[in-house]
């Protein structure tokens, strides 16, 4: 009886230790693609960048333009080998989604992932 409930917490204790090395490694990947989005975003339109608003400080968050050519930004987010599934709305394969918002004079490009609408 005692080997029994050894042998399962044992199981317990291993099963927590890989969800919880799942979830460190999800979370990583998270913000090498916020960091690498906003890489290629700085090179291709860094001058129209005014600020970006963490939401979730990983997953989540806004980025703020000058309101001065939206076709040149939706075509550098075109480029970035994402694809329009709406109105103002792009996904990628990987699971990332940018919603388009035009504010009077800001462009908001509104970052998330994992995206439950961009799963293929």
């Amino acid at each position: 009886m005692m080997k029994k409930k050894c042998l399962l917490l044992l199981l317990f204790f291993v099963a927590s230790m890989i969800g919880l090395t799942s979830q460190i490694h999800k979370k990583n990947d998270a913000l090498k693609r916020k960091n690498e989005t906003i890489l290629i975003l700085k090179d291709k339109a860094g001058n129209r960048i005014i600020n970006i608003e963490d939401y979730s400080k990983i997953s989540s968050y806004v980025i703020n333009l000058i309101n001065d050519n939206y076709l040149h930004i939706k075509k550098v987010l075109l480029g970035m080998d994402y694809k329009e599934v709406g109105v103002d709305e792009l996904c990628n394969k990987n699971g990332e989604s940018i919603n388009i918002f035009i504010d009077n004079n800001l462009i908001k490009l509104v970052y998330v992932y994992p995206s439950s609408f961009c799963r293929e």
